[in-house]
């Protein structure tokens, strides 16, 4: 019983954290941003647990680990909704995304097998260390998009796009 009353506050810091970074990406029209760095705090959460074995320090790693994986979700496909047009581009989007992303369950047991988990943890850590690389690819590839609507805008460069409607419309700009 003593564990689970220990969650509830790891629990609770990820929660509010989700709310925060929400509001933040909301405000500064930031989401890929605060996704990778608050998947910087997966990485050494993670790092934690496999370098250490001391049980205040393990706990520690648990709120580290609490704030991208209450966060990762929401702040994804908030990410996926401002970037996708039209709707029914977006809700295919978001489906897929929800799709790969429960593939998860099936993965976790197969790593995530017996006590001390470091197989797990190393996937885990492994997992946070590419998206970040991820996202950072995918934060330099839409500012390039964006670039050149502005280019082809203010006439700086030759109009080739394909597709002209949803996200291919040159008022449509991709938040990062």
């Amino acid at each position: 019983m003593e564990a689970q009353y220990l969650s509830v506050p790891v629990f609770l810091l990820g929660g509010i954290v989700f709310f925060v970074a929400a509001i933040m990406g909301d405000k500064y029209k930031l989401r890929g941003t605060f996704l990778g760095i608050l998947d910087i705090f997966a990485v050494v959460g993670y790092a934690i647990l496999l370098g250490v074995s001391n049980s205040p320090a393990r706990y520690f790693a648990c709120y580290l680990i609490a704030i991208p994986l209450y966060c990762g979700p929401g702040l994804n496909e908030i990410w996926i909704n401002n970037n996708m047009a039209p709707h029914y581009r977006r809700g295919t989007a978001i489906g897929l995304q929800q799709t790969i992303g429960n593939i998860a369950g099936v993965v976790a047991p197969q790593v995530y097998r017996a006590a001390p988990y470091r197989l797990g943890h190393w996937c885990s850590l492994g997992s946070a260390i590419i998206c970040i690389v991820l996202i950072a690819l995918q934060i330099l590839y839409l500012r390039a998009l964006n670039r050149k609507k502005e280019q082809i805008s203010s006439g700086e460069r030759e109009d080739d796009r394909k597709e002209t409607t949803g996200e291919g419309a040159l008022d449509f700009r991709y938040i990062y």
